[in-house]
């Protein structure tokens, strides 16, 4: 009876730390989905419309290499170090060959409304916001942003960094925190595609942590002008002290040399 508890947790013990093989007995790696012989099936990953809709199902941020089909896109993505979601990957990736364009300066105070154009571009826009109090509401091409004005701080808050952490909360108050032309406040992406992700730092001159937006506000799809200027608008709720201020820049493909 000894002899055989033993043999068993002898067996349990190997399964537990051996590799995993998925219809095959001889996995070649620490998971294997195969059979012995001909496949005739594919994997399927998981599918969603939104890559802002995947989550980390033990708390926290998503994990970096997850991957999931994006069926908007129609494309297969992996989730970087980075903190953000990349392009979609191709079978054969392309050389692309870009040139930096320069964009332009904005600002407003007590929450006047601005009206400003930002330069065509193909391969994506950047608006680094290097100072905020407390809230904007932006459209670009006559597309909002957000489905409602972005509120970082105070009452209403429905912007927080994908930790769960919040400005005015567990990190300082977002009017106290500067950034600058090397390190933003808040930076957002403007993929190719006019996908949006956005971006923020808890100190000021600090790292970037990706943000998300909740509580009844999501991250609208906008057409990015690749052949003529971008028209963008900013409003913002009176809140006090209220202002903005930033910059912008993109990327334009060239000719490889």
């Amino acid at each position: 009876m000894k002899k055989l508890l033993l043999t068993t947790m002898i067996c349990i013990g190997s399964t537990l730390f051996s590799q995993v093989g998925i219809g095959t007995a001889n996995p070649r790696g620490a998971l294997d989905i195969n059979k012995e012989t001909t496949n005739n099936m594919g994997l399927v990953l998981p599918t969603n419309a939104d890559v802002n809709n995947i989550i980390n199902p033990m708390g926290g941020s998503v994990v970096p290499g997850t991957i999931m089909y994006d069926s908007t896109n129609d494309c297969v993505k992996y989730y970087k170090a980075s903190g953000a979601w990349s392009e979609c990957l191709c079978a054969v990736a392309a050389q692309v060959c870009t040139e930096d364009v320069a964009g332009q300066p904005f600002s407003s105070i007590n929450g006047t409304t601005i009206t400003f154009n930002q330069p065509a571009t193909d391969y994506g826009f950047v608006l680094d916001i290097y100072t905020l109090d407390e809230n904007f509401l932006m459209s670009i091409n006559g597309t909002n942003i957000s489905s409602n004005e972005i509120f970082f701080d105070g009452g209403g808050i429905n912007a927080r960094f994908t930790d769960g952490s919040r400005y005015g909360v567990e990190v300082p108050n977002i009017f106290t925190v500067i950034g600058n032309a090397s390190n933003p406040l808040i930076r957002l992406i403007i993929s190719p595609t006019g996908n949006i992700t956005m971006f923020g730092s808890k100190v000021s001159g600090g790292q970037l942590y990706p943000m998300e937006l909740y509580n009844g506000n999501s991250f609208n799809t906008v057409v990015w002008n690749t052949a003529s200027p971008n028209t963008l608008r900013v409003t913002q709720t009176v809140q006090g002290p209220t202002n903005i201020t930033g910059y912008g820049s993109g990327k334009r493909i060239i000719p490889c040399s």
